[in-house]
């Protein structure tokens, strides 16, 4: 897969291609929204990474998209828990990864869970514009509810959700005291 941007008007938008089935799935729209496909055929005989460069090149790079020129930023979606909960984590790495890759906005590559916490990691071109797409589809999901969403700021982190938190973040949650 390759994800390219262009800036139009102000506003960031994203063009990506990816083989699915016999198809070159192009997708499109602007940052932070869920975009469109437009499902491209190959060749005879045409490979995937051939079909996607040719792609990228007429439709993408033509048009003035390239790749991003800044790195992308960490986001960490976190929930406090009871007991370590595999299931939960899983369903919480698909609405993300799903959300952020139908936005252009990044991924979800991951998470871990125990001390208290559920943590999953994403890399996002804008953590303002996937806090606001996560947010939606975390409620659609049910599961907004004691989310905690913060994105790396140097060695520390900034809570982004919800909105106004004085709490501290750590990755390690807030751990409760034994007696």
């Amino acid at each position: 897969m390759i994800t390219l941007y262009k800036s139009i008007k102000g506003r960031l938008h994203y063009w990506e291609a990816w083989k699915r089935n016999t198809k070159i799935w192009a997708h499109t729209g602007w940052l932070g929204h869920w975009g469109g496909v437009d499902k491209l055929p190959m060749n005879p005989g045409e490979t995937e990474a051939r079909a996607i460069a040719r792609y990228t090149k007429e439709l993408a790079v033509a048009k003035g998209y390239a790749p991003l020129e800044r790195e992308l930023q960490q986001l960490v979606v976190q929930y406090a828990i009871e007991a370590v909960d595999t299931d939960i984590r899983e369903e919480l790495y698909g609405i993300l990864k799903n959300n952020l890759g139908w936005t252009g906005n990044g991924t979800c590559h991951g998470g871990d869970i125990g001390s208290g916490t559920v943590n999953l990691f994403c890399d996002v071109v804008d953590p303002a514009l996937a806090v606001k797409s996560v947010v939606i589809e975390l409620k659609k999901a049910k599961r907004l509810e004691g989310a905690v969403i913060a994105t790396r700021v140097g060695n520390k982190f900034k809570v982004l959700w919800p909105k106004g938190s004085r709490k501290p973040f750590s990755l390690m949650g807030t751990r409760r005291k034994r007696r």
